[in-house]
């Protein structure tokens, strides 16, 4: 396994000053940085979100600096409105630096009835990144925990729906905070999930998060009510990485 940090929470740090992002996670012993890579227009999302997202034509010059300081890079999520379009500038990228896996989440209409589209579009685009050496894994919100369905029998989250149906090219990177957050142990859904899961984020959810709303849900890794150590025992041993996946850094990414 290798330990590192998704950095969505801390981009506003991070673009502050790269440099001394970067010396601080190799300080404080992180060997990864996870991060959000955007393709396509600044038009397609909020001006704020799109001056903080790594954009292709700069992760290069990022990967030599982590490199510089002993960190790697090798997967990162991906922003895109129009996924299916982006598959040519994803495997040119991964041509272009050191990643080998590309992370999606699940889009907000996929949760009901068109999940199953998702899921055929997953299909499609893990085949063709496998075909090219590279990955695909699917990072979990709480709505697609939350929302459940009946197949064969057995309620199953919307989640697992889709991993069945885009099949086995399609990894599963379970973030811990969310799965709580829709309602399940995150420990018993790694098991259920068995060999599918590719990867661990770790995200802290506060005491009574089920009431709180916005960044007063989440805690500093270890102060909340996540059973850490239950869901490191849970984990199967094909897992790749371990990352910090704090949504909120509250101004000092290094409380993560």
């Amino acid at each position: 396994m290798r330990y590192g940090v998704q950095i969505f929470g801390c981009l506003g740090e991070f673009r502050q000053d790269p440099d001394a992002f970067f010396d601080r996670l190799a300080a404080m012993g992180y060997g990864q940085v996870e991060p959000c890579v955007v393709f396509g227009e600044a038009a397609d999302y909020p001006p704020a979100l799109w001056e903080r997202l790594w954009k292709p034509e700069e992760v290069p010059l990022f990967q030599k600096k982590m490199e510089e300081r002993g960190l790697t890079l090798s997967s990162c999520h991906v922003f895109a409105r129009d996924l299916a379009s982006a598959e040519k500038d994803m495997l040119a990228l991964g041509a272009a630096t050191s990643l080998d896996t590309f992370v999606v989440n699940v889009p907000q209409d996929a949760v009901g009835e068109a999940y199953g589209t998702f899921a055929a579009l997953c299909r499609k685009l893990g085949e063709a990144l496998q075909a090219q050496g590279f990955a695909l894994w699917v990072h979990n919100g709480g709505p697609e925990i939350a929302a459940r369905m009946v197949r064969s029998g057995r309620e199953i989250t919307v989640l697992e729906a889709i991993l069945e149906e885009a099949g086995e090219t399609l990894g599963a990177q379970v973030d811990t905070g969310w799965v709580l957050f829709g309602g399940i142990d995150p420990a018993a859904f790694v098991k259920r999930l068995g060999d599918r899961v590719r990867s661990l984020h770790f995200k802290d959810m506060a005491p009574g998060f089920a009431n709180l709303s916005g960044n007063d849900r989440f805690a500093v890794l270890g102060t909340g009510v996540t059973d850490i150590p239950s869901v490191f025992r849970a984990a199967p041993e094909g897992t790749r990485s371990v990352l910090v996946d704090q949504d909120f850094s509250a101004g000092d990414f290094s409380k993560i």
